[in-house]
C-alpha cells in the first residue's frame, strides 16, 4: 500500500520543491521525508528507498517511515532488507498492521509461506479492512499447498473489500 506517506501531492512540482529545499540545506532532516513522499507518489521506489535510508538514520523512531522503507524494499526486490527494517518497526510498534502486511509480503516473496501466513493473520487482526493483507493471506495458503483455504479466504474476506476492477481481478 503506497498510501503510507502520501500526504505530499503527486507530481513533479512537489519533488522539485523538495529537491530544491535539499540543495539549500542538506541538514534539514524532515525534508528527506518530504522527498521520499514525493518519490513514492511518483512511483520511484529506488529513489524513495535511498532517501528513506538517510531519513531513518536520523529519525530511527519514525515507524511510518520505517514501514514505508520496508514497502519500497519489497517493491525493489530487496526482501532481506525489508525484513530487517520491518522487524525494527515492529519492535517499536508491535500492533502496526501495515508492518505485518509488508513483512508478510517479504516472506511470501521468499517463499516462506508459514511465516507469511502468521504475519498476514496479524495484519488482518489489527486491520480487518486491509484488502492486501487478506489477499496476501490467501497467497500464503496457496503456496503452502492449501488452495481450498486460499479460495475461501479470497471469496469470504478479500473479494468483498475489492473496490476497483483492478483489485477484483487480483
Amino acid at each position: 500500500s503506497t498510501d503510507l506517506l502520501l500526504e505530499v501531492p503527486a507530481g513533479d512540482e512537489a519533488l522539485e520543491s523538495a529537491l530544491h529545499a535539499n540543495q539549500i540545506d542538506m541538514t534539514l532532516i524532515p525534508n528527506y521525508l518530504t522527498m521520499a513522499k514525493a518519490y513514492v507518489a511518483n512511483g520511484d521506489a529506488a529513489m524513495a528507498a535511498a532517501v528513506l535510508q538517510t531519513y531513518t538514520i536520523y529519525e530511527p523512531d519514525d515507524v511510518t517511515a520505517a514501514v514505508t522503507l520496508g514497502m519500497v524494499y519489497n517493491q525493489t526486490g530487496k526482501y532481506d532488507q525489508a525484513l530487517a527494517v520491518l522487524n525494527r518497526a515492529l519492535e517499536s510498534d508491535p500492533r502496526d498492521a501495515e508492518a505485518y502486511n509488508q513483512r508478510g509480503y517479504a516472506y511470501l516473496n521468499q517463499e516462506k509461506g508459514n511465516l507469511a501466513e502468521a504475519d498476514f493473520k496479524l495484519a488482518v487482526a489489527y486491520d480487518p479492512w486491509n484488502f492486501e493483507a487478506h489477499l496476501g493471506l490467501a497467497r500464503a495458503y496457496f503456496i503452502q499447498g492449501n488452495p481450498g483455504d486460499a479460495y475461501v479466504q479470497v471469496e469470504t474476506n478479500a473479494y468483498p473489500l475489492a473496490r476497483t476492477n483492478e483489485t477484483r481481478a487480483q
